[in-house]
């Protein structure tokens, strides 16, 4: 099977421990190292930090929850899993610019 795309929609703790605040650096390392591996093509947090946004490319539902399990912060989200038909991101549509050298 192709690889495909799957929204994830984390909800968040209403009241965010000490603990929790401890692991958002572990957090983000892990999210960079799916960006530049390109399971994860982008993560955005609600300006209220009630919920979290993913977009994963992946072949399975499974391997989303199998890639989602490796947030330090996932024990503490509950989430809901979407296929998406397709997933179109800005930088498809950019035209490179020229060099002139």
């Amino acid at each position: 099977m192709d690889q495909s795309y799957f929204m994830v929609v984390f909800l968040l703790p209403e009241t965010l421990s000490e603990q929790f605040i401890s692991l958002v650096p572990k957090n983000r390392i892990y999210a960079n190292q799916l960006l530049s591996e390109g399971n994860l093509t982008s993560y955005s947090l609600s300006r209220d930090q009630s919920k979290l946004w993913a977009i994963f490319n992946a072949k399975t539902i499974s391997e989303v929850e199998q890639i989602i399990t490796g947030f330090p912060l996932f024990p503490y989200m509950k989430y809901e899993i979407t296929p998406l038909l397709f997933h179109n991101l800005a930088s498809e549509w950019v035209v490179p610019k020229m060099s002139l050298n």
